[in-house]
């Protein structure tokens, strides 16, 4: 059968498919395409039912045959507009064609373009009608937690339906409801608080819902801040030593009025030591030290008297000794001082107290660091040659005053030639590091002598292990190559 013949049969022929299909006639109201749909006259039902509201397969099959009816009378009507054109060649879809060679009247309709945009069309229409279609409260209150965060459903309705508590103690809920209440409205954050307040010191040791009690204290008002204040109130101890609740227990500290923190850090009076030594409470005792009025946390330093080394060679321990060197008054921290300074050479040489020396080195008053670095120049060399407080020796180079540079460089140089402190240095593990240091750290003269005297005092420096980095260190301080 040729095309013509095919035409006078009254069909059209898509060039790009192959396919045969009843043409259109605004006549042939019962005219059905190849998927079985008519071109005419719509379906009988004309509703847009949700099928999660109808629950029926045949108001979706009925919504389907809707679709495609709309979809063929858009491409069907660019057809006959070509066609009434007398173009009597293929539509491209863009106004323009080919000339069909016969000179018939067969029109090859090539509906390319006007059938994408009557597509897209459609498409836009049905996402408009999905987001109108909001679900209604019961549906709501059925959906698990990963369908409400995954759908468009505003947080008053999430809150109508009485599903905020379920949010808060999932995952993806909990972040959606953080998300939500850094830009929420009061009346919202009212609404989400409401739900949350009965059980919200169950949700201050959840894994998830701690996160949703903490953002109230960050964005809530002050009512929701003094109301969450009250839940923790008398439960600060357990909360403090809790994973989760630890982390409430901060927060509160941070943004709760000072009178506020007074009350609930006068809980922890007895139980300071035993915070301390808790993973979890000893980030509140840090917290309470950073955020609480100095003379309010009294008996915390007196916790540490006659205890200072004890401590500061505790994994946590040696954290809080830091916090209070930073937070506290001069007359707090003088006697934790004193005993510091007393243990200093063990302290530099233990795993943690290490890291206290170095605070105090970078923190601490101007006497403080002095003494130290009078007792470290005094065992720069067996200091220097040590793991951990070979790190103390570096910091008292970094952060002395030229003065107390120049009485360390005499030390770590010596005066006797044939056995140079610098000499053992350069070959240790540990001690190569700290000369380094000097290097980067020192002014332009006490550095020129740091290299001269390497230079002369180490003439085979190439060839030693730790040597060549020593070298390297200095070719590029100076820009010049060694020989």
């Amino acid at each position: 059968m040729g095309m013509g013949q095919m035409g006078q049969m009254g069909y059209s022929v898509n060039p790009m498919m192959n396919v045969m299909s009843p043409s259109f006639h605004p006549s042939n109201s019962h005219a059905t395409n190849q998927n079985g749909f008519g071109y005419g006259n719509p379906p009988h039902n004309n509703s847009y039912a949700n099928p999660a509201q109808s629950g029926g397969w045949q108001q979706q099959q009925q919504q389907q045959q809707q679709q495609q009816w709309n979809q063929n009378q858009n491409q069907n009507q660019a057809g006959s507009r070509d066609s009434n054109n007398n173009n009597n060649g293929y539509s491209n879809g863009f106004g323009g064609g080919f000339r069909s060679g016969n000179g018939g009247s067969t029109a090859f309709h090539f509906h390319g373009g006007s059938g994408r945009e009557s597509e897209y069309q459609q498409q836009q229409q049905q996402q408009g009608q999905q987001q109108q279609q909001q679900p209604s409260l019961s549906e709501i209150a059925n959906m698990d937690p990963r369908q409400l965060t995954r759908s468009n459903i505003a947080l008053s309705a999430l809150i109508s339906a009485g599903v905020i508590e379920k949010l808060a103690r999932d995952q993806n809920g909990s972040r959606f409801i953080q998300q939500r209440l850094e830009t929420a409205s009061l009346a919202d954050k009212q609404g989400v608080f409401r739900q949350i307040q009965p059980n919200a010191l169950a949700l201050c040791e959840d894994v998830f819902g701690n996160y949703v009690i903490q953002k109230f204290f960050e964005h809530g008002t002050e009512t929701h801040r003094l109301e969450l204040a009250q839940v923790i109130r008398g439960r600060v101890l357990p909360l403090t030593k809790s994973m989760y609740g630890c982390r409430v227990i901060q927060k509160a500290f941070e943004y709760v009025h000072d009178h506020l923190k007074i009350t609930l850090v006068s809980e922890l009076k007895e139980q300071v030591e035993e915070c301390v030594r808790d993973q979890n409470g000893n980030h509140v005792i840090q917290k309470v030290i950073a955020e609480v009025p100095p003379p309010h946390i009294a008996f915390i330093v007196d916790t540490f008297r006659g205890k200072v080394y004890h401590f500061s060679t505790h994994p946590y321990g040696c954290r809080v000794i830091q916090r209070l060197l930073e937070h506290c008054d001069d007359t707090q921290k003088e006697p934790l001082l004193n005993e510091l300074i007393g243990s200093i050479l063990a302290l530099s040489k233990d795993s943690y107290g290490n890291y206290v020396v170095q605070h105090v080195l970078r923190h601490g008053p101007d006497e403080a660091r002095n003494r130290i670095i009078r007792e470290v120049a005094n065992n720069v060399v067996a200091m220097s040659k040590h793991k951990f407080s070979s790190n103390v020796v570096e910091k008292c180079f970094m952060f002395g005053n030229d003065e107390e540079r120049d009485g360390l460089l005499d030390k770590v140089i010596g005066t006797n030639v044939d056995n140079s402190p610098m000499v053992q240095m350069v070959r240790d593990q540990y001690g190569n590091y700290v000369i380094q240091k000097l290097l980067e750290v020192t002014n332009v003269a006490q550095r020129n002598r740091l290299i001269r005297n390497v230079i002369e005092l180490v003439p085979n420096l190439r060839k030693l292990m730790f040597g060549k980095h020593i070298i390297a260190k200095i070719e590029k301080i100076t820009g010049k190559t060694l020989n």
